[in-house]
Parts: C-alpha cells; structure tokens; sequence
C-alpha cells in the first residue's frame, strides 16, 4: 500500500489532479477507492 500511496501523486503531471475522472481513474488503477481499499490491502487477523 505505501508504494502504491508514493506512486500516485508522482504518476501523474499535476495539470491531471484538475480533472475528477482522471484522478477517479488513477485511484481505481491504484486501487485505492472504497470498494477496493479493504479487500486489497487488509489482511486477516492472526491468532496466536
């Protein structure tokens, strides 16, 4: 996740962050939105 948070902002010219669908789809390539954030970056709890 910490790469893909550093990726972000630096893949992208900074004229783009003006334009929501271009920021809407650097966010889901990133998978970064909602509905992809937990299942991609969480992981399960661990019982010892």
């Amino acid at each position: 996740m910490r790469d893909d948070l550093w990726r972000l902002p630096h893949d992208s010219s900074p004229d783009r962050w003006a334009d929501e669908q271009a920021v809407r789809d650097q966010l889901a390539y990133y998978k970064l939105t909602g509905d992809r954030f937990f299942t991609t970056y969480s992981e399960p709890v661990r019982t010892s």
